[in-house]
């Protein structure tokens, strides 16, 4: 048998959610999951926005976030969104690191949504 590495995120409040009624819980909603920064200069960075809106009825808190190589985002960790409300944020992709061509990534959040932990969100664009 061949041995598996297992890891856990070490969010304990999922289990939490999921016994709290669905109309107290938050609920996670990105409205473009699929973002399109155009063409770009090669030598210099693209950007584009995204907005994640907290539908619940309980504070929404992003763990974390997985970005490519040469991707940033400015969240903090354990940010949270209130009830009712939603935060844009503003991606960047370092054309230099990504080189000319088109370009395809995915960014994974981590919330703690019970319905939806994972959102998922898709980016593309062209460096020149």
């Amino acid at each position: 048998a061949m041995p598996v590495l297992l890891r856990g995120t070490g969010i304990a409040d999922l289990g939490e959610l999921r016994d709290m009624p669905r109309g107290k819980r938050p609920r996670a909603e990105i409205a473009e999951t699929l973002l399109d920064f155009g063409t770009c200069d090669a030598g210099n960075a693209a950007r584009c926005r995204f907005t994640l809106e907290n539908k619940g009825r309980s504070p929404l808190r992003i763990h974390a976030v997985k970005l490519p190589q040469g991707m940033t985002v400015r969240i903090a960790p354990g940010e949270e969104i209130a009830p009712g409300a939603s935060k844009s944020y503003v991606l960047q992709v370092d054309g230099r690191q990504a080189g000319a061509g088109n370009y395809f990534a995915h960014v994974e959040l981590l919330v703690n949504d019970a319905l939806t932990p994972l959102m998922n969100i898709r980016v593309r664009g062209r460096f020149e």
